[in-house]
């Protein structure tokens, strides 16, 4: 038997999404499965999202969503030039983009510190920052500096509850004072992810969001009562980006809000993002009564979270998933529903819980403007390696 849509708690999810949202014209064109990018949609929720933060000047991004040149543009076009990445490749994408300032938001260690020299070499009017936990491999960093005749930019990376990563709060202001001293390295700033923060609240999130606000401002205070000067502070993903009003000084960094998902749309309610990313399929089988199969298996759309990795738009509340291989995902009409079950070869539009995986399925996007295709995007930075 399918599962219904259900949110973590266990609460059954509603139909939000018409399938009107995303038709598109030129849908008997298009092969399945595919990624599709509305461009309309995706500037709305950067000016939403433009809003909620507290402007364009508090804005730290990331890219890991969309790792895309032509959508890193167009956040750059609302007067945002500060970005983060999870790879080199997407710094790299954002040094070719011209970004002002990344922060390459990954413990940096191993073959990657040499990487990460090459990285500023090649783009010099761009000012990239390692973050790092541990001593040690902020010594390994520094002496690659000096080696290379730089000196890199580095934020201390502070656990503040997630327990991803991270050096813990109470001691974390020992060890930007004791890296401070070392040559080849400019110590400057605090990367502060709180992934924790997502309750549906937006009311509890603010309250969380400001409880690690506190002990950042306290651990900001420890460093400066040495003689440092007062570090960046970068907090926040898409949930609690918009919780950070009260700490001006702070920067937040949303990613996913600028495609959305279906996982945050019912998560996270008080950020209204429409979902502009999903993956157009197709109808390819009627194996039983009252079942479909469609083209979108677990190499098209991400295989997180469980148990519902995705919506058909206008199905929400009609059907239940009941089976999904690499390249086939069965569905059951639900008793009494008032839709009929969509024929062989109709086209669905799929909204997937999570986006950014699903984007890094795919080489390419397929634009969509009112309507209708005008080109495709490259998804540059679904590679590991660019040219660095």
């Amino acid at each position: 038997m399918g599962l219904a849509p259900r949110d973590a708690a266990g609460k059954e999810w509603g139909c939000v999404n018409e399938r009107k949202t995303y038709e598109i014209a030129e849908e008997n064109r298009i092969f399945s499965p595919s990624l599709v990018y509305y461009k309309d949609y995706i500037v709305e929720n950067i000016k939403t999202i433009l809003e909620l933060a507290g402007g364009a000047e508090r804005l730290w991004p990331h890219i890991k969503t969309h790792k895309c040149a032509e959508v890193i543009e167009l956040i750059q076009g609302f007067g945002v030039n500060r970005f983060k990445a999870a790879t080199i490749a997407e710094a790299e994408l954002l040094g070719t983009c011209g970004a002002a300032e990344v922060i390459l938001a990954y413990p940096l260690l191993g073959p990657n510190v040499e990487r990460f020299m090459k990285l500023q070499k090649a783009f010099p009017d761009t000012r990239f920052w390692a973050i790092q936990e541990d001593f040690g491999c902020i010594e390994t960093i520094a002496a690659a500096s000096a080696e290379a005749g730089l000196t890199t930019n580095l934020m201390l990376d502070v656990n503040c509850g997630m327990d991803r990563t991270g050096v813990s709060m109470d001691q974390a202001a020992e060890l930007y004072r004791k890296c401070s001293g070392l040559a080849g390295i400019h110590i400057g700033g605090l990367h502060c992810y709180d992934g924790h923060h997502h309750a549906p609240s937006k009311a509890d999130r603010t309250a969380d969001a400001a409880e690690t606000a506190e002990q950042i401002l306290k651990l900001r205070g420890e460093i400066m009562a040495g003689g440092l000067d007062a570090p960046i502070i970068v907090v926040g993903g898409t949930p609690s980006s918009v919780c950070y009003g009260a700490y001006p000084d702070f920067f937040v960094s949303p990613g996913t809000a600028f495609l959305n998902d279906y996982g945050y749309q019912q998560a996270i309610p008080d950020i209204p993002a429409t979902p502009a990313g999903i993956v157009l399929g197709r109808v390819v089988s009627h194996p039983a009564e009252g079942l479909f199969t469609i083209d979108v298996g677990v190499k098209a759309i991400a295989t997180d979270p469980a148990p519902i990795r995705g919506v058909i738009a206008g199905y929400e509340d009609a059907v239940d998933p009941v089976l999904q291989n690499e390249e086939h995902w069965v569905f059951r009409m639900r008793e009494g529903t008032d839709r009929a079950r969509p024929a062989l070869g109709d086209v669905v539009y799929v909204i997937p819980s999570h986006i950014c995986p699903t984007s890094a399925l795919y080489p390419e996007a397929i634009v969509v403007e009112k309507g209708h295709v005008t080109g495709t995007w490259k998804i540059a930075a679904r590679n590991r390696v660019l040219t660095i």
